[in-house]
């Protein structure tokens, strides 16, 4: 397969530039030096320099560790459109009439013999958090920069863009999941578990509020029937997982008295449900989320949107180094006309989606009503 470089690189040129870069990351003095030299005297190494710290970035940036891909998934759209969802609005098209005694109105109706099938008509639901959006960063190296300090600028270049990223996707999902589940009626509240226990409106992290929430989310109800959910992700700030953990599995249920009645329950952990608690300093305060454990709900809960085509962090270099007063245009190392810069922009197209809010249990913390 032909690869297609962008203009100045080719593959020779980028094959010389990735050993003299891998090389200066690896600490080879040799590599450091020709690296300096390359882009003190190339024409168009700068070039192959910028593509090559892209293609150093990318596979760094794929194996950063992530919170934010234990609770959402990814999907690519075609354009900043907000996104739309279908599904089949079966009760629009009349089909809960027949005489099905308890039958919920989402549920196909029994077809007779020989009578024509009901017709359904699609749905669609866009997104409450409207049209995607792009994210991108862009800075210069001087010249008297590159001049003094190359070797120690070079090998930090991917570990910037690749941190400033990645900040980005963990700030999407974590906003989106703020954003889903700010409304009065995600907010957690009150009731008595069956320990004898009670939680309370919006509870602290405790053991009594963590099980009044594993009991209310199963309970919510989407497109006419109830979640029927089996196992969640705990979300809280960061400083709260060890409490968190501490809660769900250093206590269990060993007896419960009920109406004088004392019942063995042989060490039971209603907090078992709960397989996965993620620590995020995008979350502040006392606050907590419960929400599906990832895969676990027929509607998604959360997602990362990306741009079909433009799922990658693209990174840029700006030529705007004028010509010589005797002709010949000059070398990108040396920086633009204006102020002897190299400007390298980087590009992410990514927006945080809340789709199912109603599967976001929301706890301020602080014991308040729901309001």
């Amino acid at each position: 397969m032909t690869v297609k470089y962008p203009a100045g690189v080719s593959a020779p040129k980028l094959k010389a530039m990735k050993g003299l870069v891998e090389g200066l990351l690896a600490g080879d003095r040799q590599a450091r030096g020709r690296l300096e030299e390359t882009l003190s005297t190339g024409d168009d190494s700068i070039f192959n320099f910028a593509y090559q710290v892209e293609q150093t970035v990318q596979p760094m940036f794929d194996k950063l560790d992530r919170t934010w891909t234990a609770i959402a998934d990814v999907q690519a759209y075609q354009d900043f459109k907000t996104p739309v969802r279908y599904g089949l609005n079966i009760e629009a098209a009349g089909l809960s009439t027949n005489a099905e005694p308890g039958k919920p109105a989402n549920v196909a109706p029994i077809v007779p013999e020989l009578a024509p099938y009901p017709e359904f008509v699609f749905k669609g639901e866009l997104s409450q958090d409207g049209e995607l959006h792009k994210r991108g960063v862009s800075f210069g190296l001087s010249w008297e920069r590159l001049i003094s300090d190359i070797t120690n600028i070079v090998p930090q270049l991917p570990g910037m863009i690749t941190e400033t990223f990645l900040d980005a996707e963990e700030w999407e999902v974590y906003s989106a999941l703020v954003r889903g589940g700010s409304g009065v009626l995600n907010q957690l509240t009150a009731g008595t578990n069956p320990d004898g226990t009670a939680g309370v409106n919006n509870g602290p992290l405790n053991r009594a509020n963590l099980i009044q929430a594993v009991t209310q989310l199963p309970n919510r109800v989407v497109d006419g029937r109830k979640a029927q959910l089996s196992s969640f992700t705990l979300v809280v700030p960061q400083g709260m997982k060890a409490t968190a953990d501490w809660a769900i599995n250093t206590l269990s249920i060993s007896k419960i008295v009920n109406g004088g009645q004392e019942f063995n329950v042989a060490g039971y952990n209603p907090l078992s449900v709960i397989t996965n608690v993620v620590e995020t300093p995008f979350l502040t305060g006392t606050g907590w989320y419960l929400i599906p454990a990832k895969g676990t709900s027929r509607r998604t809960v959360l997602e990362l949107a990306k741009i079909r085509g433009h799922e990658s962090i693209e990174i840029r270099l700006k030529d705007a180094t004028g010509v010589y007063t005797g002709g010949g245009k000059v070398a990108p190392f040396e920086g633009s006309f204006e102020t002897d810069d190299i400007r390298f922009r980087g590009r992410y197209p990514i927006t945080g989606l809340a789709w199912t809010s109603s599967l976001i249990l929301h706890s301020k913390g602080d014991g308040s009503a729901p309001a």
